[in-house]
């Protein structure tokens, strides 16, 4: 992740940071500095230290400067449900990779 002036994504995280995918949804949120080109998708490290992919939210969007949200519900590529457990979203912005957590919970 850049760390000096040339960032183009800030604030990123999920709101709520937890949720109970059966009855609500969560917020991907963040700000970016000038136009982009971004995409997002949802990920997995499995114990192995491996990555799942679990969904595609976005690909190639072309975002104006300023705040922006996009909504996971919990879902997979495949129509179901993710199982209960911690999450990444990897939003790519003109080539740099951001990361922030979400956990599902089920009641």
């Amino acid at each position: 992740m850049p760390t000096d002036q040339s960032v183009l994504l800030t604030d990123l995280r999920f709101e709520p940071g937890a949720f109970d995918s059966f009855t609500a949804s969560a917020r991907l949120r963040y700000t970016l500095r000038e136009p982009a080109t971004a995409s997002a998708r949802i990920i997995r490290r499995t114990p192995e230290g491996g990555v799942q992919a679990v969904a595609t939210l976005y690909q190639a969007l072309h975002e104006s400067r300023g705040s922006h949200s996009h909504t996971w519900i919990g879902n997979t590529d495949g129509g179901t449900f993710a199982p209960a457990g911690t999450y990444i979203a990897v939003v790519v912005v003109e080539g740099e990779e951001y990361e922030t957590e979400v956990r599902i919970y089920h009641q």
